[in-house]
């Protein structure tokens, strides 16, 4: 499957550097339970699993935070800086020995990425910015006992815009 590839895939990211590497450690047991997920979906393990993704930690006055194994793929900020910082503490989510950290919402990196790209119609070149990453969510039926629209689901695209002339 697609996912036991991306999970001998990431075998490679340790050789790159300590944050790819410590970033490793954290994907390694989300990714091996989404491909335990397809083989036991009934077990109580991967039950409890996808009941953990995240806790929001209201901080008072101060800053609210994301916690649990989805802060696995808040490893970085948007400008590229480390989000990963070691706690200890209550509300901390372990996977196979591996802690994950908590992320001030605030930090919470976007999930679309954009760039800029000259395009040449025929000739005519404009400024385009492309855009890409997960751009909403899509509400759908599970087509259990009810017919109403009781799932989401994330939904990925891209588009291109036109830069305006300043």
């Amino acid at each position: 499957s697609d996912w036991d590839k991306l999970l001998t895939r990431i075998e490679l990211l340790p050789k790159l550097g300590q944050e790819p590497g410590q970033w490793y450690r954290l994907l390694k047991p989300v990714l091996t339970r989404f491909v335990r997920t397809f083989d036991s979906p009934e077990s109580s393990e991967i039950k409890d699993f996808w009941q953990n993704i995240a806790h929001y930690h209201s901080g008072g006055s101060g800053p609210t935070y994301l916690s649990g194994w989805i802060t696995a793929f808040c490893f970085w900020d948007w400008k590229g800086g480390c989000l990963f910082r070691p706690r200890c503490g209550a509300h901390l989510t372990v996977l196979d020995g591996v802690q994950y950290h908590r992320v001030d919402t605030n930090d919470v990196p976007p999930g679309s990425v954009s760039v800029p790209v000259k395009l040449n119609d025929n000739g005519k070149e404009y400024d385009t910015i492309m855009v890409a990453g997960s751009v909403g969510i899509k509400a759908t039926s599970s087509r259990g006992i009810f017919t109403a629209l009781d799932t989401v689901q994330p939904e990925s695209g891209w588009w291109m815009y036109e830069k305006k002339k300043e």
